[in-house]
């Protein structure tokens, strides 16, 4: 509805009025006008920044998340995937499952990676479950390929976007410069302090799985820069398990890896980069962050001792060979760490790396014994995330309702934290200034709130006759320990918006003519002095004449008394029987909302009489 233009509601009007000593009924109509007017208020409040790392995280129940993350063969333009099947939510329910073909990390070969982008200091928890693909009677079974493993792999972002030959080709090519690739091995002198961030392969992973001795379930971590790896295994404190679960903290330019194998089990530190035996990589602040599946290492062997030219072949092409390896990632948290929780702190904490064997201790180090540290790491760092989502995904209003409400909820156990998000409207058939007043603005939940929040878009009705019209509300830019149901950037809700149901009943009975002078609500085509809103109202029909369904006006002899006889036929319309003693001041006597199709009888409450011998009732009809 408009804000500043008047909307004309026609009036039927029913009057006795006194001649000589008698009062003879008269018939006239009135117009009357009604001027509807909405506002919208709007209020900022202050709020304390919250994790904006915590909708990274991901829960997997929702197969639309796979879209949020991107894998690194895609990203670099590889032109042939690592990946014989990967999904959320689909092959293993609860699940991001990935399957890899034949495929490593190692100097400049590439694995599989799915990521995100994360910048400055963070946490990040994986449960991971590991299977076999070569032993369909025992699938539980360890891997019998060297090096099939899969858990977080933190990597150095590279300028790279078309990796693979222009055009592409398996075949064999050297130099990749010169077939329109912009991939270059790097420079592996670690002595050259020159070299720009980037160049190379620089990652850092932790993973579980079978590593150097088949058969036999591992750990594997390492750390690669300038594309040299250092590396080691060890089946110390993994008792066999198939699952993990597997942590990396970074703080400025220190990283711990931790793991768990079990739910009841300790919390071991494994290691901290930087240290005497493994230099640091060359990380940015900002770096990929996400899951890692590689296997089969028995058939990457020859490539990889081929040097830089045989390994950039074996990264365009499909490796043919016997991969062994199904990963399972339960979950993956993202967040800040704890102000509390230096770099200080993380380089002061006790490891179980042994650098006189370059081995895991047996026993290992649990997190208990750095008491600093341990209060923020661990089962303290693995917050699950809450949720956030609109009450109903799609909403049907009328356009005579005065706005559009949509309620947004926040549930989980994390609301001890604060949480913000943005909402914004977006035009569709339904447009902004003509259908909706555009609407923006911030969603806050203080810490302990958890009350659900109100979206308020005031809506504009028109005159015209129109199809049911459409805009979204957008929700964005979420800040806490949440996700939206789908764990994507943004959740829309949709808002439907009826025609009115007295434009709808013009479209009835008008078709193609309904926005014509002809259908207007004052119109009176068929010219029975009823308009088209009077015609809506009392049932009747505008295009065939007649009086059916009109108000009757008697005299009651006794009481002396006029009375409105009529019958209400449309709920949206405001029925009001009115009196008035001269034609200009008008006084309600009853408003009625009561039952359809029921007829209702008015009595004026003021007798006719020598002192009062003229009285007038009149039904007045409006839209809501």
């Amino acid at each position: 509805m408009h804000l500043s233009t008047p909307h004309l509601v026609p009036v039927l009007s029913r009057a006795l009025a006194p001649a000589c000593s008698r009062p003879s009924p008269r018939r006239f109509a009135a117009l009357v006008w009604r001027l509807f007017a909405a506002f919208a208020f709007a209020s900022l409040s202050p709020f304390a920044a919250a994790d904006t790392l915590q909708p990274l995280g991901d829960e997997f129940d929702n197969a639309a998340t796979f879209s949020r993350y991107q894998e690194h063969g895609a990203l670099e333009g590889w032109g042939s995937s690592h990946i014989e099947s990967a999904d959320i939510n689909t092959t293993s329910p609860g699940h991001f499952r990935v399957v890899p073909t034949t495929t490593g990390w190692y100097e400049h070969l590439r694995g599989t990676h799915f990521s995100k982008n994360v910048t400055g200091d963070f946490v990040v928890t994986a449960r991971v479950f590991v299977y076999s693909r070569q032993n369909p009677a025992g699938p539980l079974a360890p891997s019998v390929r060297l090096y099939s493993l899969g858990g977080i792999l933190l990597r150095e972002p590279r300028p790279i976007t078309h990796a693979a030959p222009v055009p592409y080709t398996t075949a064999p090519v050297w130099p990749p410069q010169n077939f329109g690739s912009d991939w270059t091995p790097g420079d592996e002198t670690w002595a050259n302090t020159s070299e720009l961030v980037g160049k190379g392969e620089n990652y850092l992973f932790l993973s579980l799985g079978t590593a150097g001795n088949s058969g036999t379930r591992q750990f594997e971590i390492k750390t690669t820069r300038r594309s040299r790896s250092e590396l080691y295994f060890s089946s110390n404190g993994v008792g066999g398990s198939r699952e993990a679960w597997l942590q990396m903290v970074r703080v400025g330019n220190t990283v711990v890896c931790l793991r768990r194998h079990s739910a009841a089990g300790p919390w071991v530190v494994e290691n901290r980069y930087p240290n005497p035996d493994h230099a640091f990589p060359q990380f940015g602040p900002t770096l990929q962050v996400g899951i890692t599946a590689y296997t089969d290492f028995n058939s990457i062997a020859g490539y990889e001792a081929g040097g830089p030219q045989t390994q950039f072949n074996a990264n365009y092409i499909t490796i043919p060979g016997a991969p062994d390896l199904i990963l399972d990632v339960d979950y993956l948290r993202i967040q800040r760490p704890d102000p509390a929780l230096t770099e200080a702190v993380l380089q002061a904490m006790a490891t179980s790396y042994n650098p006189a064997t370059n081995q895991t201790a047996n026993p290992p180090v649990a997190l208990a014994a750095s008491p600093v540290a341990a209060p923020y790491l661990g089962d303290n760092a693995d917050i699950a995330l809450g949720g956030v989502a609109f009450s109903v995904a799609a909403l049907n209003v009328g356009e005579r309702d005065a706005s559009a409400v949509l309620t947004v909820t926040r549930t989980g156990n994390n609301t001890a934290l604060p949480l913000t998000l943005q909402f914004t409207t977006a035009n569709g058939t339904a447009t902004a200034g003509s259908d909706f007043t555009a609407t923006s603005g911030s969603l806050v939940w203080a810490p302990g709130d958890s009350v659900s929040k109100s979206i308020i878009v005031p809506l504009l009705g028109d005159a015209a006759v129109e199809e049911a019209e459409q805009f979204t509300v957008v929700l964005s830019g979420l800040d806490g320990p949440a996700t939206f149901p789908a764990s994507a950037p943004t959740l829309t809700a949709t808002v439907t918006i009826a025609d009115s149901p007295f434009h709808q009943w013009r479209a009835a009975r008008f078709g193609a003519s309904a926005n014509l002078p002809e259908a207007q609500a004052l119109a009176d085509p068929d010219a029975d002095g009823v308009p088209n809103l009077l015609e809506y109202a009392l049932g009747g029909e505008p295009l065939s004449g007649g009086d059916a369904g009109t108000p009757a006006c008697a005299l009651d002899n006794v009481t002396r008394r006029l009375q409105l006889t009529y019958t209400r036929h449309r709920p949206d319309l405001d029925y009001t029987v009115e009196s008035t003693t001269d034609l200009l001041t008008w006084t309600a006597l009853a408003t009625n909302s009561g039952p359809l199709a029921t007829e209702t009888t008015v009595v004026d409450p003021v007798p006719l009489s020598p002192e009062s011998p003229r009285r007038f009732l009149r039904l007045r009809v409006a839209e809501r």
